[in-house]
């Protein structure tokens, strides 16, 4: 159990590393990446560091709406050592389209394990027919593949570098999701 403790704790240092390196002028990427080094300390402590707390609460009172679901996992780390009703801070987008509106267009696809290793399933609810792109944390294209009538496609990433993956599926009836996924070496 300590090799495996000593084996996962170097592939979060080998993805808090990597995190280090990205360099994006991009507040959404930033705030991203600062979370994620939050939740590398969460996952090794087993709780938010109290030199996290502060930040964490921050980031939890920004907008999900515009940062996404970065936010949400903030908020669930800080709900861990504090009930606040981060929602409150949503709905900063007067023009903003329902969530119920928005799920129509996306495509329903299932991406494990995340985090992973390398070896990343990607399922879809039906026959999929479409694109499949992977990208890295600097919006670099790592692969793209074209599916027919798939229901699911392993994806081997086990060459590629730790750290941040975007992974879209654009179906050609113009429904698309977008997932993020760390890789941990």
């Amino acid at each position: 159990l300590d090799y495996d403790r000593n084996e996962d704790s170097l592939r979060l240092d080998s993805l808090k590393t990597e995190l280090n390196t990205i360099n994006c002028s991009s507040i959404i990427i930033n705030k991203w990446k600062e979370i994620l080094k939050i939740y590398i300390n969460f996952i090794r402590e087993g709780s938010v560091l109290r030199n996290d707390r502060v930040a964490l609460e921050a980031y939890s009172t920004d907008c999900a709406d515009i940062y996404g679901e970065a936010i949400h996992l903030a908020r669930a780390m800080a709900n861990t050592y504090m009930r606040t009703y981060y929602d409150v801070y949503d709905g900063c987008i007067e023009s903003a389209v329902p969530r119920a509106k928005m799920q129509a267009n996306e495509v329903d696809v299932t991406i494990s394990p995340n985090p992973t290793n390398g070896r990343i399933l990607v399922a879809f609810s039906s026959a999929y027919t479409g694109t499949l792109t992977i990208y890295d944390s600097s919006g670099h294209k790592v692969k793209s593949l074209s599916l027919e009538n798939s229901s699911s496609i392993d994806i081997d990433l086990v060459d590629a570098h730790a750290g941040l993956y975007f992974i879209r599926a654009s179906s050609q009836d113009g429904a698309s999701k977008e997932h993020k996924v760390i890789l941990i070496k």
